[in-house]
């Protein structure tokens, strides 16, 4: 970190409370968006000018909280020498009962989309970050309850049926949906692909997508570490793949990130990489379908409809593709 950056880093710590007044004679506070979790401001220092994100990121009364946060700065401090462009300089500090994250902002972002290569490029980077990172130091014991595998089986069978998708599936397409069944009850209850799932864990951005990429002085950025834990590493791949890729693009995408990360992969993440991708697309689309019927936002619900169709088409693509995907042995 610039010894700039971490005076000001230091500052804001040390005048948390100055940070949230609304006519601060140190900061000056601009809000930009919504969110999750109370959304994310503008910090700018009125002394030299320099800018951060802040983003309020959790409770401090929610040990879950707390301990994922920690996690957080654990994970990135632990990357950082090696992977500076998965996240700026950074910081966390509690406000009353909110906790904060203090990202670096990048003056000079770019006003586009990333390219696929570009999404391809940080997300291998977060993966291998993954593996060489030994999440071991700040958990031992996982819990799967917040996995990507354990929200298929919360999920329900129920909502892999035509009740739920059937609006998003053209009669081409129909027979998506009995194949869909069959991988979440495959998911719900083979061990074995439980215990290799088990083998490949580490602590990962879990979110990776365009949105939550930022291109500055011509590298990408990784930003929105809301939903970072400890879970299955080729989420860190499969997810970039699954969100916001054009469906006329998905093979050619999926299949150039397979071939980057050829050599990083183990025998075992060689094995399940393409089951992975079917687990974190029926992830999506199960939240997705029932949050369709429940949101009201009109906006927000079109959205909604526009992913879950993505993502139908994604699926036929892997079921109509066996020579591309190691699936067929398995459904």
């Amino acid at each position: 970190m610039k010894p700039e950056l971490q005076r000001d880093m230091t500052s804001i710590v040390n005048y948390k409370n100055e940070v949230f007044k609304e006519e601060s004679g140190l900061f000056r506070l601009i809000p930009l968006t919504g969110g999750l979790c109370g959304g994310v401001r503008l910090l700018e220092i009125r002394e030299n000018g320099h800018r951060y994100i802040l983003k309020k990121s959790g409770d401090s009364d929610n040990p879950d909280d707390r301990i994922r946060i920690e996690q957080m700065m654990a994970h990135l401090k632990g990357i950082e020498s090696y992977f500076s462009n998965l996240a700026k300089s950074y910081l966390s500090f509690e406000h009353g009962r909110d906790i904060y994250v203090v990202y670096e902002y990048l003056e000079d972002a770019e006003e586009r989309d990333p390219t696929i290569d570009e999404i391809i490029a940080i997300s291998s980077d977060s993966f291998r970050a993954s593996k060489d990172y030994d999440y071991r130091t700040i958990q031992n014991n996982i819990d799967f309850q917040k996995s990507v595998l354990f929200e298929i089986e919360s999920n329900g069978i129920d909502r892999y049926s035509e009740e739920f998708f059937h609006p998003y599936v053209d009669e081409k397409s129909s027979g998506v949906i009995p194949w869909m069944k069959r991988w979440a009850h495959y998911f719900i209850e083979d061990e074995e692909f439980k215990d290799l799932y088990r083998q490949c864990l580490g602590f990962i951005h879990r979110d990776i997508h365009r949105d939550n990429i930022m291109i500055s002085g011509n590298e990408p950025y990784l930003i929105d570490y809301d939903f970072c834990n400890i879970d299955c590493r080729l989420f860190d791949l499969t997810r970039p793949m699954v969100i916001y890729v054009n469906p006329e693009d998905f093979l050619n995408s999926y299949l150039k990130m397979k071939k980057k990360n050829k050599m990083l992969f183990s025998s075992i993440e060689s094995q399940i990489i393409d089951r992975i991708a079917v687990l974190d697309i029926l992830a999506c689309s199960g939240w997705e379908a029932v949050e369709i019927k429940s949101v009201d936002d009109k906006r927000v619900k079109n959205e909604f409809r526009r992913l879950l169709t993505d993502r139908i088409q994604y699926l036929k693509i892997m079921m109509e593709n066996p020579g591309s995907f190691n699936l067929s042995s398995y459904v």
